[in-house]
């Protein structure tokens, strides 16, 4: 995430805060109990900025959840609370965003989604798809060094034609050995790994075997571990 997008974040979460903040404790400007219909709209703010703004997966979102899910709106003392607490974990989020602490937390996110894909590779190999399972291994391969070019600020994309295109697979990896993110021998093995995979995604299942897909699955997931995003 860009640091213009992560600011603009942190103002309207500051935004809600303020709106919300003046209720929060302070009930002295009204003669008894605040009205129902201003504590659902502050409730509402709170849960909007969180579902909007928290993560997936976070410890926060999983507060929230399980706040909102214990909130009865029909009783005054229930909202209360929840609004109390809703806006400490909104503070809390406005925190992670401003010392990016949630980019460990897409890190994670990512390991998720790649394990996904690994273990549907395996399936796929598990049931003799070899052509499949090396592509499915290919596309985790192939997203990890777009990963690892953003982490290390190495462009993505090129111009042509004054159109913006993605680089392909094997410039990436070239870029990264480049910029020594790793060793020439990691960079043939990247290639290799690509040769197998061009060959499954082009119907030339005959030129790959199952034993060099089960080595790419593993070598892959290996190669991810060692070099984390």
């Amino acid at each position: 995430m860009g640091k213009d997008q992560t600011e603009n974040i942190i103002k309207k979460l500051d935004a809600v805060l303020k709106e919300c903040g003046e209720y929060r404790f302070d009930y002295s400007k009204y003669d008894t109990d605040p009205p129902a219909e201003y504590k659902l709209y502050v409730y509402g703010l709170l849960c909007t900025a969180i579902d909007n703004y928290c993560p997936p997966n976070s410890i926060q979102s999983h507060n929230a959840v399980t706040i909102i899910s214990k909130t009865d709106l029909n009783v005054s003392s229930s909202v209360v609370s929840a609004i109390k607490r809703l806006y400490g974990i909104v503070e809390g989020i406005r925190f992670s965003y401003q010392n990016t602490l949630f980019e460990d937390i897409k890190a994670i996110v990512r390991a998720d989604v790649f394990e996904d894909f690994i273990e549907m590779a395996e399936y796929l190999l598990s049931e003799r798809y070899i052509g499949p399972a090396s592509v499915v291994i290919g596309i985790v391969l192939e997203g990890h060094l777009k990963q690892l070019c953003v982490r290390h600020k190495i462009d993505t994309t090129f111009e042509k034609d004054g159109v913006s295109l993605p680089k392909r697979a094997e410039s990436l990896n070239s870029d990264l050995l480049s910029q020594k993110v790793y060793d020439k021998g990691d960079s043939k093995q990247v290639t290799a790994w690509l040769d197998i995979r061009n060959k499954g995604a082009h119907g030339e299942w005959d030129k790959i075997t199952k034993e060099q897909v089960d080595l790419m699955i593993r070598g892959v997931r290996h190669f991810i571990s060692r070099f984390s995003v």
